[in-house]
């Protein structure tokens, strides 16, 4: 090419056409490339919103669900009906019940009302329901079914919910337990998700399109736009309980004017390349990046914070450059400062604890990791309190959670009112008021509190708190007419000197509440010989467990001797542990350690089953013996108890009229309605039942008379040294007398001489046992000295005090 016939002119021109071309090509780039980039974090943020509103609607849904099955299980007719298995009438109020409710709900819609046992077997369902529970020879939602048939324990307690398919038709399945702790079965609630999600269209300001995964749509907004390239849709997948994808929520936005003012930015710089040569391109560039790219770039790395860091919601940029940008900006802002006040709302529940309104777990411990890095490397110290309620579980058990939960509010009160009077709460260091809340006192679960108290808060003053907040707690509480009594037991831990991180702070002050517990102390400062007491607790519970299973444990008998006829009529078999390495262990150390840790049950399966055996093995000898087994308050509600005791009967082949089962009134008294109704099946087996230690707790021969025992033994200590105590006398004569006038027999504990067996003779005693007679003793050592009492000495008690 030959540059002579062309003029300066014209190959300037071809320059600033091909720098132009340039020009508008890299504007053309770079506008595309953001452009994306702005719709990827549109979409990213529309996606996050739109998860919330759907988890906020479907746990709305779950929310009214529970309490449409709170409100059915308090009534008093479903419960009579649920009582007498009255399926008519349980249909009759599930029918009433779902037209009741179908009618006023407003949040949800509901499909089917069903009343499922405690094994998700159907009792009955509303007829008034759109939805057949079976399908196929199956429950619908089988899986969410399924889950609930695996569920074990405390498990079995909480509420259950999911979404499933039915004929093309998503539901969202709420199964509520009913009963409370004595868990009675199900109520199952199926209502329609769709109409759940509809609301979205509303909250959001868009329309909504819901479809199933083979995209057949159940719901289209009327609104629903013609798809062109201004709609821009986004979409959240919700899945079922086995994890398929189910239902898919879409939402369409107009991004016409977006599109259009991009358009602008890039004619802007199309103009500017154009117009120029290289200085009028530069500047052009110039002015692009500051006016449009800038922002743009500001604004994508903002919103992309915003998709990393959620705390960082109700950020505003400044508002700057040309008028695109200035309505991009703006509209950023004003989606930051809405999804800024969601965010709060959110971590306000998140950090709050719902039911006494102070902060949770998750604060006390953020806060607690924010001291502990604040203090580090300072000669600055805090102290934490954990306190643990005594006696609350009672309380829980016996008057029900309602009562429960409110005790747990007025705790929460008296806890911030006494600290707030002592102005622990608000004496902040000022350097951690910039830092933390000053809220410090927590509730952390349960009946479980906790408090930091910060910097100038030293053992002294910690213990002069702790003592402050025990004599509070003598004060009752009023709850419901109830006037409740609960202690505290605080263990109390300080940094550094317990621990210089939160786990060690938190574990060595949890150590402490525990002793305080244990030693019913009120409060107590942590100790390094505490450890060592948790270890030795630790490894007793483990070796406990293996005892048990290996069955390493001892079963010694005590006889008991018929007062009349001087026979031996029975045998109390009473449980010896011989450990290893610590040698003999006596009940009163481990069978509390079996009850707190759950071992209870299989100790006592162990203990049946060993005593059987021995029954059995007695009766060779003596065909009418009887042995008596001790239970726990924790076997009277373990509704398997009757199941135990038959399989253990039926294995070892001894009629249940040899068996005895001893227990406590104040064992019986901690569920009273429960243990009743494990009494009365074992009354029905005909397994005869006693109760135990009578006169030490709460005896009562009106109260005894109305459950299905056989015998009732009074406990030594008015035994001992009755004959010398006219106050004593008095009492054994008394139940004596209202005993036998109920067809109780009565057995005396303690018997330790023949001048107290003549005294229990002449009085009319059925039974005794003691030490005069023999102290327990293996089976073997027993099978020898009923030899000797029955052939050496020929059943005369008077002289087998002589063979000793």
């Amino acid at each position: 090419m030959h540059f002579s016939r062309y003029s300066i002119r014209t190959i300037l021109g071809v320059i600033a056409g091909l720098i132009a071309i340039l020009a508008l090509a890299s504007s053309l780039i770079s506008g595309a490339i953001h452009q994306e980039l702005i719709f990827d974090s549109h979409r990213s943020v529309l996606s996050a919103v739109i998860k919330i509103e759907v988890d906020s609607l479907l746990e709305k849904s779950k929310k009214t669900s529970e309490e449409l099955g709170l409100t059915f299980q308090s009534d008093k007719q479903f419960k009579r009906a649920l009582h007498d298995n009255n399926k008519l009438k349980l249909k009759s109020l599930l029918n009433n019940q779902f037209h009741q409710y179908f009618v006023t709900a407003g949040i949800i819609k509901l499909e089917q009302l069903a009343l499922l046992d405690t094994r998700f077997k159907l009792i009955q369902a509303s007829t008034e329901g759109n939805i057949p529970l079976a399908a196929n020879g199956k429950m619908i939602c089988h899986e969410l079914i399924a889950r609930g048939v695996r569920r074990q324990g405390a498990e079995r307690f909480a509420t259950l919910d999911g979404l499933c398919l039915y004929r093309k038709m998503p539901l969202h399945v709420v199964i509520i337990p009913v009963g409370g702790l004595r868990l009675k079965g199900y109520l199952m609630v199926v209502t329609d998700p769709v109409y759940t999600l509809s609301a979205i269209e509303s909250s959001l300001g868009m329309p909504v399109r819901l479809e199933l995964s083979d995209n057949h749509p159940v719901y289209i907004s009327k609104n629903w736009p013609q798809k062109n390239k201004n709609i821009f849709l986004v979409d959240y997948v919700l899945k079922t309980s086995r994890g398929t994808p189910l239902l898919s929520v879409t939402t369409a936005q107009n991004i016409r004017d977006l599109n259009v003012s991009i358009i602008k930015v890039r004619s802007v710089a199309l103009i500017a390349s154009l117009l120029g040569l290289t200085l009028i391109i530069i500047l052009g560039m110039w002015l692009l990046k500051r006016t449009i790219l800038n922002p743009l770039h500001t604004l994508d790395q903002r919103l992309n914070l915003l998709y990393k860091d959620r705390k960082k919601m109700g950020l505003q940029l400044e508002v700057t450059g040309v008028r695109e940008a200035r309505d991009l900006t703006e509209g950023f802002n004003e989606m930051s400062l809405e999804l800024g006040n969601m965010y709060k709302s959110l971590e306000s529940m998140a950090y709050t604890d719902a039911l006494t309104n102070l902060p949770n777990r998750n604060q006390f411990q953020e806060s607690l990791l924010k001291y502990t890095q604040l203090y580090k490397n300072t000669d600055k110290n805090f102290v934490i309190f954990l306190m643990d309620l005594d006696r609350f579980k009672s309380v829980n058990d016996t008057l029900g959670h309602h009562v429960g939960d409110e005790l747990l509010k007025e705790v929460g009160y008296r806890l911030h009112m006494v600290l707030r009077a002592d102005d622990v709460v608000t004496r902040l260091d000022e350097n951690i008021v910039k830092h933390l809340n000053d809220e410090i006192v927590a509730r952390l679960g349960g009946d479980e509190f906790a408090a930091i108290f910060p910097s100038g808060c030293t053992i002294e003053n910690s213990v002069k708190i702790a003592r402050k907040l025990n004599r509070a707690f003598e004060e009752p509480f009023m709850i419901n007419d109830h006037c409740l009594t609960v202690g505290l037991s605080i263990g109390i831990a300080m940094y550094p000197v317990h621990g210089e991180d939160m786990n060690s702070l938190v574990s060595h002050a949890d150590i402490a509440m525990y002793h305080a517990k244990n030693r019913k102390c009120g409060f107590s400062i942590y100790e390094s010989t505490q450890d060592n007491n948790t270890l030795k607790t630790l490894k007793l519970e483990q070796d406990l467990f293996a005892a048990i299973r290996k069955n390493e444990l001892e079963l010694h008998y005590q006889p008991k001797i018929d007062v009349q006829t001087q026979k031996v009529i029975g045998v109390e078999a009473l449980v010896r542990w011989r450990h290893p390495e610590q040698g003999m262990i006596w009940p009163d150390e481990f069978i509390p350690l079996a009850e707190q840790t759950g071992l209870i049950q299989p100790l006592t399966e162990w203990v049946l089953n060993k005593a059987l055996e021995g029954c059995a093995a007695l009766q060779k000898e003596n065909k009418d013996i009887s042995v008596s087994v001790n239970l726990s308050a924790l076997n009277l509600r373990d509704e398997r108890m009757t199941k135990v005791v038959s399989f253990a009967l039926d294995k070892w082949s001894v009629s249940p009229q040899h068996l005895v089962l001893e227990l406590t009134e104040s064992a019986i008294m901690t569920d009273p309605e429960l243990a009743l109704r494990v009494l009365n099946e074992l009354d029905a087996m005909d397994v005869r039942l006693s109760i135990d230690d009578f006169g030490t707790g709460y005896s009562s021969l009106s109260y005894i008379k109305n459950l299905p025992v056989d015998e009732i033994k009074i406990d030594k200590s008015f035994v001992s040294d009755f004959i010398h105590d006219s106050d004593d006398e008095a009492i054994i004569l008394a139940v004596l007398v209202l005993a036998h006038h109920m067809n109780l027999s009565v057995t005396a504990e303690g018997v330790e001489d023949k001048e107290t067996f003549k005294a229990l003779h002449d009085l009319g005693c059925d039974t005794v046992q003691g030490y005069h007679f023999a102290k327990p003793m293996p089976l073997i050592e027993y099978q020898k000295w009923f030899e000797y009492y029955v052939r050496t000495l020929g059943y005369n008690v008077l002289d087998i005090g002589k063979s000793k």
